[in-house]
């Protein structure tokens, strides 16, 4: 019930920083993808096929180096 009922939408719609959504295909990939359509135009949808459930583990570098290029100065 909580997940379910939670406001993703209104939550998403009332940001007012930049938001980036880094999506590894783990075994949430299916949730994570389900707000692509509800982003705003200027969200970075990072979608990270090859990577899994330890991505800060597995590709520290990979992972800081996408960290700082969306990071708002």
């Amino acid at each position: 019930r909580a997940t379910g009922g939670y406001p993703i939408e209104k939550k998403l719609k009332g940001l007012k920083v930049p938001l980036t959504v880094l999506a590894p295909h783990d075994e949430i990939i299916e949730q994570t993808q389900r707000v692509k359509p509800l982003l705003k135009s200027e969200t970075a949808y990072v979608d990270l096929p090859d990577l899994g459930i330890d991505l800060f583990h597995s590709q520290l570098e990979r992972m800081a180096a996408l960290i700082e290029r969306h990071l708002p100065a």
